[in-house]
């Protein structure tokens, strides 16, 4: 007897990530959810760590460490941590408190968990704007943290990430694009810094005090 059981999903043509991701929510029988990419190979602790995060509170959302991989192509188990290091941006967003406006810049969606209820709560991922790579995770975030939920960071929760790229000219387009969409869904909220902060211009303290600044009227509500 298996110690997990494995259901695939095959929704017969390409509806997008934020849809594809609803789809296995919807579709899971247990009360929290963990999200690990396909391109990822989750630690041995992977779920054990998550757990440990969200049954502390409902409110809380684990926040793992997708670790990027640059081995050898035939991958051996053990060799993941030798050959993988943490990306740029994790090691930005390990400063960011989860008492901070810009905390849901955290999450890193392809490597987290939380209670199902809040997934639903929020009005899950955008399948309608997001179709293609791009942030229908911070656009969620910002819903998250509007309910009061916390996003922390759990370095121990790792997955490697198998490193590979549409090119940078795709990644500038989809970010712009989400970034666009953003604003679109949220006329309140100014998101202007954030381009720069997730291409590694500013840090997030910078990133934090402009968010802030442009924001003040509504932090409270953010």
């Amino acid at each position: 007897m298996p110690k997990y059981s494995l259901r695939i999903v095959n929704s017969g043509k390409c509806n997008g990530r934020a849809a594809a991701r609803n789809t296995g929510v919807r579709l899971s029988n247990g009360d929290i959810i963990v999200f690990c990419d396909a391109d990822r190979i989750p630690n041995k602790v992977f779920l054990e760590e998550h757990y440990k995060i969200v049954s502390e509170n409902e409110n809380y959302i684990s926040i793992g460490n997708s670790k990027n991989y640059y081995g050898p192509k035939e991958i051996q188990f053990e060799m993941l941590e030798q050959f993988s290091r943490n990306s740029p941006y994790f090691e930005k967003i390990k400063e960011i408190s989860p008492k901070s406006p810009i905390n849901w810049a955290t999450l890193l969606i392809g490597n987290s968990a939380m209670h199902k209820n809040l997934f639903f709560k929020c009005g899950s991922l955008n399948p309608v704007f997001f179709k293609e790579w791009g942030f229908e995770h911070f656009e969620m975030g910002i819903r998250l943290q509007q309910l009061g939920c916390s996003f922390i960071i759990n370095t121990n929760a790792v997955n490697y990430h198998l490193v590979h790229s549409f090119g940078n000219e795709y990644y500038k387009e989809m970010m712009n694009k989400s970034i666009d969409i953003m604003h679109q869904l949220h006329t309140d909220i100014n998101f202007a810094g954030l381009y720069d902060f997730v291409n590694n211009k500013i840090s997030a303290s910078e990133f934090e005090k402009k968010f802030f600044i442009n924001n003040r009227r509504n932090y409270e509500s953010i």
